[in-house]
């Protein structure tokens, strides 16, 4: 989270306690076949693996689906319910987190902004949509090490696999000529 230019680390169990009994909606009904189509690209996956979802394997899948759906509808219920609680600025950690990506959600839908960022060795010269599908959902910006990350994140973003049909604003820590310039030599 960040406020007045300083960011300050706030853990994410703070937004999430435990849920209590008496659970909120933001989203209310879920749409009809949702489930149902969620189970079908479960049982599409397993065939491309040359397997069967048997019925125990799809009633647990069924349960499962909409507790966390339910889950994350009160979760959201209670950020929304509570907008003085939620970061007008923040800075997330991994998108593949569903934490992370409620309280980003929560975070635009009252205004603020988000920014992600390359948490890693830096994926900048891989060739591939990862990031469009978990770190970028939600992003305002996403902020990388260098110029040439940038680029590269800008050619892999993909609208094809995105949640939204822009690209986050992309930000280098590093202009060119610094990721560039040469290192000065380190005495023994």
């Amino acid at each position: 989270a960040s406020d007045e230019g300083r960011a300050y680390y706030v853990p994410l169990w703070t937004w999430f306690p435990a849920p209590d009994s008496a659970r909120r909606s933001y989203a209310g009904e879920m749409p009809n076949g949702l489930v149902a189509e969620l189970l079908g690209i479960a049982a599409q996956s397993f065939a491309a693996g040359g397997e069967r979802l048997n019925d125990p394997a799809r009633s647990f899948l069924e349960w499962w689906v909409v507790e966390a759906i339910r889950l994350a509808d009160s979760y959201m219920a209670r950020l929304l319910a509570n907008p003085k609680e939620v970061p007008r600025r923040l800075w997330r950690g991994t998108g593949g987190l569903i934490w992370g990506r409620l309280l980003s959600l929560a975070c635009q839908e009252l205004g603020g902004s988000v920014t992600g960022h390359d948490h890693s060795h830096g994926q900048g010269s891989w060739s591939s949509y990862s990031d469009t599908v978990i770190e970028l959902p939600l992003c305002d910006r996403f902020v990388v090490h260098s110029e040439h990350q940038k680029a590269m994140a800008l050619r892999n973003f993909d609208p094809d696999y995105a949640a939204e049909s822009r690209a986050p604003q992309f930000v280098a820590l590093r202009p060119r000529a610094a990721s560039m310039a040469p290192r000065p030599a380190q005495s023994a």
